[in-house]
């Protein structure tokens, strides 16, 4: 589908526009429109130092000079393959937008992505990535303005609560603990998700991780022994938090705790799925008695689901993989037969992508335990 442009109703002037001009100013347009959505309150905004301007104005301006704009035809056939890639072409290649006769390496910031055709790691990767920097910065007062950001976050997120809001406007979540084991909630502008909990009790699920509005969701806690890991923390435009790990079975012949499943990217423009959890191990079997044969192994916890990716722009997290099965409890003395192994605890599912986007990778089942030893 090719972009529409509205004819100037000048016609004077209309030959000193031509489609280079027109095409600029759709690209205005769609960068107003970014803004005005709100992707990332603080996108790419330079950290200023008062003594050491290193921003790269020299090598922008280097990048930009290079450019004949005489000729117009090179600004135009960049902003051609600009258009086409805005448009969301199946074959999109960042390497298209590539001023002509200018190294890429000259523009600030520029990384190019590891597949040129996934756009959802090219945007991670040169523009989520950059804002998500600022945007920490800013909330642990590293920036040029040092600890005002902190001050002023705090003046923000005791009004809004003041007048009867829930949550913060900026921040990070608190990481959960034993007493309060899900992780809390980003700031609804701009902040992360805090990590669940980590069990240190037998039985006892991982925290859940928190979700985040404009940010990373938090990762789920690691389960206690034979417990499950928690969830990751899902975000609606960010990278989501990985599943925590299921706990390895400590009881003879139990179970591993399964993984936990990755927080999904739930909006609809950017997000990446979390990674999956892996699955705890399974305990070895009993030992027999007398003659009696030994206990078979715990079953391996089944590995977390990969959490989905963003409708448009979005990875699907990684499978976690399955926990090995337990060792077969050793035969009774008396001439009793070693217990089987432990079945390998399954893999989980793979999450699922955007239209631009990969699939997560596959988990691996766990390996099946060993039989015991005869008495």
């Amino acid at each position: 589908m090719k972009m529409s442009f509205r004819r100037s109703n000048d016609q004077d002037g209309q030959s000193q526009k031509g489609p280079a001009a027109r095409k600029v100013i759709s690209l205005g347009a769609a960068a107003g429109a970014f803004l005005t959505f709100g992707l990332s309150p603080l996108l790419g905004a330079p950290v200023a130092k008062a003594d050491d301007f290193d921003f790269g104005f020299e090598e922008l301006l280097d990048a930009l000079f290079a450019v004949d704009p005489s000729s117009g035809q090179g600004l135009d056939s960049w902003l051609d393959n600009l258009n086409d890639a805005l448009q969301g072409s199946w074959t999109y290649d960042p390497s298209n937008l590539a001023l002509p006769g200018v190294d890429d390496a000259a523009l600030p910031g520029f990384a190019p992505a590891s597949d040129p055709f996934n756009l959802a790691e090219w945007y991670q990767t040169n523009i989520y990535d950059p804002a998500y920097e600022w945007n920490q910065d800013w909330i642990n007062g590293d920036t040029f303005l040092g600890d005002w950001t902190v001050q002023w976050d705090n003046l923000l997120n005791n009004l809004w609560t003041g007048i009867g809001g829930e949550g913060i406007l900026i921040g990070n979540g608190l990481d959960g603990t034993e007493l309060h084991p899900d992780g809390g909630a980003g700031g609804l502008w701009f902040g992360d998700g805090g990590d669940g909990w980590d069990s240190t009790e037998a039985g006892v699920a991982g925290g859940v991780g928190g979700v985040a509005y404009n940010g990373n969701g938090g990762d789920g806690g690691d389960g206690g022994a034979g417990a499950a890991g928690g969830l990751g923390g899902s975000t609606a435009y960010g990278i989501a938090g990985a599943g925590g790990d299921g706990g390895d079975a400590t009881m003879p012949g139990t179970d591993g705790g399964v993984g936990g499943a990755g927080g999904s990217g739930t909006g609809f423009f950017f997000g990446m799925g979390g990674d999956g959890g892996d699955g705890g191990a399974g305990a070895t079997g009993i030992t027999g008695t007398g003659s009696n044969t030994g206990g078979t192994g715990g079953v391996g916890g089944a590995g977390g689901a990969g959490g989905a990716g963003a409708n448009w722009m979005g990875d699907g997290g990684d499978a976690g993989n399955g926990g090995t099965g337990g060792n077969g409890g050793t035969g009774g003395p008396d001439g009793g037969a070693g217990g089987a192994g432990g079945a390998g605890g399954a893999a989980g599912a793979p999450g699922t992508s955007g239209i631009y986007g990969a699939v997560g990778a596959a988990g691996a089942p766990g390996d099946p335990g060993s039989p015991g030893a005869s008495g």
